[in-house]
Formats: C-alpha cells, structure tokens, sequence
C-alpha cells in the first residue's frame, strides 16, 4: 500500500543483456501523481554501488504504475549483476522507494566482436543499438551459438543493408556456424565470397518486413543443413557455387549460382504473390522438396541450363479470388536441358506445371487439381512418357505431353 507523498520503483525484468549492456525494466507509481524521478542502482553486489542516470517519469497518475526503462553500459562480461528500481516524488519522505533485488548476468560476447578462436556462447545475447552481432575474423573457426540466441534490436524493423546478426563479409573459409539462434537482424547471416563455410541447426527466422535470413555473395561450396531461414528474401544466394541446402525449411528462397543441390526441404511462400522458390543458375539440382503454401507459384525456373528437378512437391495453395495465373512449376524460355523428373503439382491457379522452353525434357510427373492445364509445354519439348494429370480445370489435361489418368 502507497502511503501519502511516498513514490516507488517496482523492479522488472533485465533484458537485451549482452557482455556489456543490458536494458532494464520496471514500473514507479505515487499517491500523489505528478513527476516521478526514478534510476536503477546495481552492481555484482547487493551494495550496488553504481546506478543509472536519473530521469523523470511524468505525468503520472495517482497509484497508477508507470512502465520506465534503462539502458547501462560499461558492464564485465559473463558476470552476475543485482539491481532494483528506486524512486522518489516531490512530496517523498523517508528517502527513495526501492523495490525488490533482482539479478542478471552478462554473456561473453559484446555486440561488435571481432571473433578470431573458437568461440561458445555463454548465454542468450542481444544487441539493441549495434548493427552488428559478432564479426567472423579468421579462417576455420567453430561458432557454437551452444543453445542460444543472438538478437537484434527489439524496436523497429532493421533495414535489409544494415544490421547483421553473423557476419562474414571478409570472407573468411572453413566456418561453422551452429546449435542456436539468430533473430530480428537486417541479415541473420551473411557470407560474402566466403567458401566452405557450415551452417548447421540454426534458427534463421526473420520477419516478413525486408529481412534475410541467409545471405551468400559468391564464394563456393557452402553448406546448410538443418536450418530454419525465412524473410522477405529468407534465402538470397547470387554467385555462388556447389552450394548444398539440406533438410531445411523456410519461406522466400532465390538461389543463383552453378552446382547448387536443394535437398529434403519443406520451403512455403513469403507472400500471395511471390514464388516459394525462385533459382537460375547452371546444373543445379532441387530434390525431394516439399512445397506448401504456394499460392504466387512453387518454383520458379529463371534461366540456365542443365538444371534438374526431380521428385518435388509443389501445394500451389488455391485461395479463391487471388488474381494472378500462377503455376506450381514453370521453365521460363531462357532455359535449357531441363530434367523434369517426378514431380508433383497440384492446386496451383495456373498450370500444375508450365514449361515454356522447348529443351526440356519431362518423365513421370504429376499434375492434379489445378487452374489450368495439369501440364501445358511449348511444342518441342521431349515427352520421356509416365506423365499423368486429373482434375485440372483445362479440358484438355495437358498440352504438347502426353498425359494418362492419375491414380
């Protein structure tokens, strides 16, 4: 109970901690209303011994409690700190309102660092003012994120070019990156012209709001497997070679390179509009992947040539109303030697597959329930038999194939 001319602080939580900052919390309230002056005093001791700046909460109402905030800095890495919120009013007696002890400890990484040994991290780490996380500094280095996260700002959305959660803009090779999470960044990873770099069990699951989870610029044999990568480009690959994505999934993929292998992922759309999975690119392999949710298209085949896709799933997602004539499968015509092998396409607005480069070839796919046509090609393509469709919408099952019942 608030006693008359008597303000206290109600201690929160401490949050975005990292190995030198950390954001605390709490809530002041007074009998009287009016001004609030409120700080947090800490330390590593219950004799605190340092304490924030002193601000005004105001207006506050009579009894009402009042959220506050603070930032420190200038703390020691993987410490454990007391603090509590105190408060006082115009009409305060006694001294300040102080509420009750509470404790946090620091990680070992502050946000910015240049990592250049092996490195673990010690706890969940977030950095609210920093566009950067930690910094790649050397070649064959073992990033074990140990089970935690690394977060960007809690505030507004981080611009796509600004704000990166792992860096490896220097290129550095033979890095692993692993076993945690990497959230709310402009860019969760980024690898520029980096080669035989692993990223392996990594949440890389950022907002529908101009973010990527992964991006690669050049550099060659990279691998990912057993990651979660989403954003408005949650994959963005431009210039890299034998890249492997494997047993992953996500939303918003574009892969251009050469050797790519695509492989056991479960990847869904960013939007109502946009393809679930966009590539170009020579030689490149997407197999046994599950598409859902692909109303604006599943994969997208952009350009190159030799490309092989077999054994995919594609939902194309049907929403009624949505305009647009949008394909589970389509082979744009700057394309050649397409392998169409085995695929599966249905509810799909447009075509379950629509092949528009005669240098394609196409062996036992499925096309069922879709808007279209179950499988409509240009005139040339090689027919390499097994090819089914039904209930598609065309009268005609398929085009320029020829197409028996499906099962």
């Amino acid at each position: 109970m608030i006693v008359s001319g008597c303000a206290t602080g109600l201690t929160g939580d401490a949050a975005s901690v990292s190995g030198t900052k950390a954001r605390l919390s709490g809530n002041v309230a007074s009998n009287v209303g009016g001004p609030v002056t409120y700080w947090f005093e800490y330390g590593t001791t219950t004799g605190y011994g340092s304490e924030s700046t002193h601000q005004t909460a105001s207006p506050t109402q009579a009894n009402q409690p009042q959220p506050v905030v603070a930032d420190i800095a200038g703390l020691a890495r993987s410490s454990a700190y007391h603090f509590r919120l105190c408060a006082q009013d115009s009409q305060q007696q006694g001294g300040p309102g102080c509420g009750e002890d509470r404790t946090f400890t620091t990680t070992n990484l502050a946000c910015g660092d240049v990592i250049t040994n092996d490195f673990v991290l010690s706890g969940t780490t977030t950095c609210e003012s920093e566009e950067l996380g930690l910094v790649i500094g050397a070649d064959g280095l073992d990033v074990n994120l140990n089970g935690h996260g690394l977060n960007g700002p809690t505030g507004p959305v981080s611009d796509e070019t600004t704000g990166v959660g792992v860096d490896n803009g220097a290129g550095h090779d033979d890095v692993t990156i692993r076993n945690g999470s990497v959230l709310r960044w402009g860019n969760a990873v980024r690898l520029t012209g980096a080669s035989f770099n692993v990223i392996r069990n990594v949440d890389l699951r950022q907002g529908a709001s101009d973010r990527t989870g992964l991006r690669i610029e050049g550099g060659e044999s990279n691998t990912i497997r057993s990651a979660q990568i989403t954003g408005v480009s949650g994959l963005s690959v431009s210039g890299s070679e034998a890249l492997v994505v494997a047993d992953s999934s996500g939303w918003g993929w574009q892969v251009s390179g050469t050797g790519a292998r695509l492989v056991r992922n479960n990847i869904g759309a960013v939007g109502p509009f946009t393809p679930c999975l966009i590539l170009s690119g020579n030689r490149n392999r997407v197999a046994d992947n599950f598409l859902e949710g692909c109303a604006g298209g599943g994969i997208f085949l952009e350009s190159g040539g030799q490309n092989e896709l077999v054994g995919n799933e594609v939902d194309g997602a049907r929403l009624t109303g949505l305009p647009g004539d949008f394909d589970g499968i389509r082979i744009q015509p700057f394309t050649a030697g397409t392998l169409l092998q085995g695929n599966y396409a249905h509810g799909s607005h447009g075509d379950g597959i629509n092949v528009r480069a005669p240098a394609t070839r196409l062996v036992g796919n499925r096309a069922d329930g879709n808007g279209d046509f179950g499988i409509d090609a240009v005139a040339g393509v090689t027919d390499g038999g097994g090819n089914t469709a039904s209930g598609n919408d065309g009268a005609a099952q398929c085009r320029n194939v020829v197409c028996t019942p499906s099962p």
